[in-house]
């Protein structure tokens, strides 16, 4: 199984017998009259391309392994990642609380529903930073908005622990307590 075969045949050969040949498995022919140095060439050739092929075969049978492995550890990380926000979900809902992420690039809030009753937030308002500062009240909102930008100036100060006022347009002015960090990229 490890040693090339190369069939030498005196018969005159037409493209078309050598065509049925190659669909037959052959990997190819040697003409009459052999020349040694050729000969031990093709088997040469064919030798090291069976043992690459074989080699490869192996590589194969393990990356498909890897590959198997590291789906089902991401597919169970997932899973886990499923019940950690179920269970933010219950634990924010609870508390009467809620969450939102901004991504200060693309100037986008993502928000919870709870956050958009927190704030008295209408469904036309646009999810940007500009929407939530609007919200602030007036006394506390050139704070925020410094504390927004020195946090996004200064790399070391990720953390966000603010008490500030909103004005919610039916409930009037109330007290917020805002917790978080920011993840840089």
């Amino acid at each position: 199984s490890r040693i090339a075969l190369v069939f030498v045949s005196a018969v005159h050969m037409s493209d078309l017998d050598r065509l049925k040949g190659y669909r037959s498995g052959a990997v190819d022919y040697v003409s009459v009259p052999i020349v040694p140095e050729i000969l031990r060439a093709k088997v040469s050739v064919f030798t090291e391309l069976y043992r690459k092929t074989r080699e490869l075969e192996v590589l194969n049978r393990e990356l498909e392994s890897r590959v198997d492995a590291r789906t089902a550890e991401l597919q169970a990380s997932a899973a886990e990642l499923r019940v950690s926000e179920q269970r933010l979900k219950l634990a924010l809902d609870s508390a009467g609380a809620a969450s939102w992420d901004w991504d200060a690039l693309a100037d986008r809030l993502d928000w919870t529903p709870r956050f958009r009753e927190l704030y008295g937030f209408e469904d036309d308002d646009l999810p940007v930073l500009g929407t939530l500062l609007a919200h602030a009240h007036p006394d506390d909102r050139e704070r925020l908005t410094a504390r927004v930008t020195r946090m996004l100036a200064t790399p070391g100060d990720d953390l966000w622990n603010e008490g500030f006022r909103i004005v919610h347009p039916v409930l009037g002015v109330r007290d917020i307590s805002g917790l978080g960090r920011a993840m840089r990229d």
